[in-house]
């Protein structure tokens, strides 16, 4: 990095694809709009969340707030632009999105330079001290925390990137990869800790295993007395009198649709979801769908991070775990239960969707997200 009085600029590169809304448009690349905020909200909260507001007044009498939004701005420009010519930053990769159309990617593979403005020498000085081990703990853009959109600064080497991750004390590193592996590998493990996995899908991609290997989340809260939301969902279907469709037979795992009481949503902890979809027997048949509606929470993104820093030969991944707000715990959802078929033009939501259950998240005490990722026996150990 250069700096002086009152500009500071900072090369980055790009270790993994950005997802770009803009992809198309010449010089697209990270977004100022969407980095000035985070790095806003990362150094009003350097020393915790329990020093915000000493830190936001400090800000404050320092004159380094502007403008009336409704999160704290400081007063600084922030500038980044890809000086690499078009032709090497466009990845061809196609990436399938649950909620969108198939987008590109882009990847940068020359420079990009970062410039920052601010007339207020402290705030400079603290944007110096601190740019470094923002981006070693931020990535960018859609699917962010499956490992894309990962940059860092050019002076930032492999040992360098390691010590800042594992001062935060909640940073796991994985084995590494070969270099185009990792985003199979991310999927693969996000999948094993969330949802399961079913092996079938990922053929020579995570080794020898078949079948379906079971969430380890769903395993972790079991292991407490607590049985996980998939099964209640996939009851509470089968019970409806509305409809009759049956739920395809590798659905209906006794395993899955264990009795009991005790059912918790635990799966949003891990990160929210819009909807769920459950296939039904037999080829264009509706499917269902149920919706999720947390009221005053519509959105949480997962508290579990991958990082990816790309080496000579082979790729380092990284799993670093955030705090669950205290707003998640204990947090009702309502669940409406319909249909979505197939009609002209492709498939689409039915006109039926009714109230079907309610359920609490997990209470705080009942979860350690590093106990969890410590014990939860993913294969390939993430060590701390």
């Amino acid at each position: 990095m250069q700096r002086t009085k009152i500009k500071l600029v900072a090369e980055l590169k790009q270790h993994t694809p950005l997802i770009h809304f803009q992809v198309d448009q010449a010089g697209a690349t990270l977004r100022a709009t969407e980095v000035k905020p985070k790095l806003d909200h990362f150094l009003l909260n350097l020393e915790g969340a329990d020093q915000y507001e000493t830190r936001l007044k400090n800000a404050k009498d320092n004159g380094w707030l502007v403008g009336q939004g409704a999160h704290p701005a400081l007063d600084y420009q922030l500038r980044i632009v890809d000086l690499s010519a078009k032709e090497e930053r466009k990845d061809k990769r196609k990436i399938k999105l649950i909620t969108e159309n198939d987008k590109n990617s882009i990847f940068s593979s020359g420079k990009i330079e970062l410039s920052v403005l601010c007339f207020h020498e402290g705030l400079l000085d603290l944007i110096w001290q601190h740019l470094e081990a923002f981006f070693v703990l931020h990535n960018f853009g859609t699917r962010q925390n499956k490992g894309w959109g990962c940059f860092y600064l050019v002076e930032t080497t492999k040992e360098r990137f390691t010590k800042l991750l594992t001062q935060t004390k909640r940073a796991f590193k994985r084995w590494t990869v070969a270099e185009n592996n990792w985003i199979r590998q991310v999927d693969v493990d996000h999948r094993r800790m969330k949802s399961g996995v079913n092996h079938s899908s990922f053929a020579g991609a995570v080794g020898n295993q078949k079948g379906y290997e079971k969430s380890k989340l769903r395993n972790y809260f079991q292991n407490h007395g607590i049985n996980w939301d998939k099964a209640k969902f996939k009851q509470e279907i089968l019970a409806s009198p509305r409809f009759d469709f049956k739920l395809r037979r590798n659905r209906q795992n006794p395993h899955d649709i264990q009795q009991g009481t005790n059912f918790k949503y635990v799966r949003a902890l891990l990160g929210l979801a819009e909807h769920y979809e459950f296939q039904t027997e037999g080829h264009y048949m509706p499917k269902y769908k149920l919706k999720v509606n947390g009221g005053d929470i519509q959105r949480f993104k997962s508290p579990l991070t991958f990082k990816v820093f790309q080496g000579d030969r082979y790729t380092n991944i990284y799993l670093l775990v955030e705090e669950i707000p205290d707003a998640m715990f204990e947090h009702v959802f309502n669940f409406k239960l319909g249909t979505r078929s197939m009609q002209a033009g492709g498939e689409a939501d039915d006109d039926n969707f009714e109230d079907l259950l309610t359920l609490k998240t997990p209470k705080k005490s009942e979860i350690d997200l590093i106990d969890f990722v410590r014990t939860c026996g993913l294969p390939y150990n993430y060590l701390q």
